[in-house]
């Protein structure tokens, strides 16, 4: 059986007040947000999910 985990909205820089892009389509405050509350969870799923592919 396959298992299939996305995690979108993902943080692609670690500052977006560099990026030179006038049509910015990003909400960096948003981004950095999620990633320090969203991701560590969806880190922790993928980490059980991969303990269930090892173990059976």
């Amino acid at each position: 059986m396959a298992k299939v985990f996305v995690s979108g909205d993902t943080l692609q820089v670690s500052d977006y007040s560099k990026l030179d892009w006038e049509w910015s389509m990003f909400d960096p405050e948003g981004k950095h947000k999620r990633h320090e509350t969203v991701f560590p969870r969806e880190c922790s799923k993928i980490f059980e999910m991969g303990k269930e592919l090892v173990n059976g």
